[in-house]
């Protein structure tokens, strides 16, 4: 009886010890990334990068990487494949004319993150971002593109700031001249890259860009695309891309429009564009921020007033928060027409790109039955008598 006690003792500790070694250990975040990398010439810098959040007011938040020496390490976290573009503030990086800037880029670092992924950067600063990702294929292509291009791009950027200053009209021309030279040469290598690279996130987002800012366009995109790999289909960039595609598809004059049920509108209220029909329609693409698109809306107020028993207006915000739509509303009561809201990325509330909109105001005008008759990139004063006609002939003739 005497070696009961510490056999038991023995026994408790074991299965104290086996208790503790089957205890589940805490959850590993997989949607970790970790980039590190030196880029000579950066000193001690912060730089930038906008990330798509839903909880925001503005649709997104700003996150930093810090950068000690030239040298950096940074971790974050994403749940599939994303494209970052992390922009310094550093004057020598940035292309400035007068007050303004030229939209070139060159003060960006661009890659690619997703669950797993270990992004090594190298480069340098010049008078631009001569740095480049590596680690992945994913990253491996965009390098690949991207040391193509951004010397082009930065050329184009210089010629253009030159010629901001030029007095000479002879010289000033000459550089916009090179300019726009290069810029066709970026878009074709952007397209022999994609034709080369079907398999790849790469191509479907630079894709997705080049049709956004009307680089490619009409039966050109929808052949190039209907050639990517379908497997990208997974990809939020490749959904955008589709929806994209078939907002030129869509939007051919003569076609039926594509119905909006939503109720993405300022006030959280169900929209239905079906319950228009009987009406001409004018879908009308807008942001406070546009100048165009808010200097023309005293005139289309007039029109839309003096017409209302036969035509009805869905405007179509793009780019800002409630609040701000609210505040410009208040201000213009005349405006009383319904308001959506386009959302960004991979969303049935996408208008933008469900319809294919590539510039600001765009408007789109429907028959009655729904058709669409045409579509107008930028102020037009046509418009108004081409809607007049269409209603005189439709209602009294």
């Amino acid at each position: 009886m005497k070696f009961i006690k510490p056999f038991v003792s023995l026994f408790l500790i074991t299965l104290f010890t086996l208790s503790c070694s089957n205890k589940p250990s805490s959850p590993v975040n997989t949607n970790v990334f970790n980039i590190s990398g030196t880029i000579k010439g950066m000193g001690n810098d912060l730089l930038f990068t906008r990330i798509l959040d839903s909880t925001s007011k503005t649709g997104y938040r700003i996150d930093t990487l810090k950068i000690v020496n030239d040298s950096f390490s940074y971790t974050g976290f994403a749940s599939s494949v994303e494209k970052r573009e992390y922009y310094s503030k550093k004057e020598a990086l940035i292309k400035k004319v007068d007050r303004g800037w030229i939209p070139a880029k060159s003060n960006y670092l661009t890659l690619y993150v997703f669950p797993g992924a270990q992004v090594e950067v190298t480069g340098e600063v010049t008078n631009y971002m001569n740095a480049f990702p590596s680690g992945d294929i994913t990253n491996t292509k965009l390098t690949e593109l991207n040391k193509l291009i951004y010397p082009l791009i930065n050329t184009i950027a210089d010629k253009n700031v030159a010629a901001f200053y030029e007095k000479d009209t002879i010289v000033k021309n000459q550089h916009y001249k090179v300019a726009n030279t290069l810029a066709l040469q970026v878009q074709d290598l952007k397209i022999d890259f994609i034709t080369k690279n079907l398999n790849s996130v790469v191509s479907v987002e630079t894709m997705l860009d080049m049709v956004g800012r009307k680089q490619l366009e009409g039966e050109a995109a929808i052949a190039l695309f209907e050639n990517l790999n379908p497997q990208l289909s997974n990809t939020s960039y490749y959904k955008e891309l589709k929806k994209r595609i078939n907002g030129i598809k869509n939007t051919r004059i003569g076609q039926t429009v594509t119905n909006i049920k939503t109720t993405s509108t300022l006030y959280g209220d169900l929209f239905d564009l079906s319950t228009y029909k009987g009406q001409f329609v004018i879908l009308d693409f807008w942001g406070t921020w546009c100048g165009p698109c808010v200097s023309e809306m005293p005139e289309l107020s007039t029109y839309y007033h003096e017409n209302k028993q036969h035509l009805k207006i869905v405007a179509i915000n793009s780019g800002d928060i409630k609040q701000r739509i609210s505040d410009f509303l208040e201000k213009h009561p005349e405006y009383d027409w319904i308001q959506l809201l386009s959302e960004k990325g991979d969303t049935e509330s996408n208008f933008v790109n469900q319809f294919n909109v590539t510039n600001f105001p765009t408007k789109i005008i429907l028959n009655p039955q729904g058709k669409i008759l045409k579509k107008y990139v930028g102020y037009d004063k046509d418009m108004y008598s081409f809607i007049d006609n269409q209603i005189q002939t439709y209602y009294f003739n």
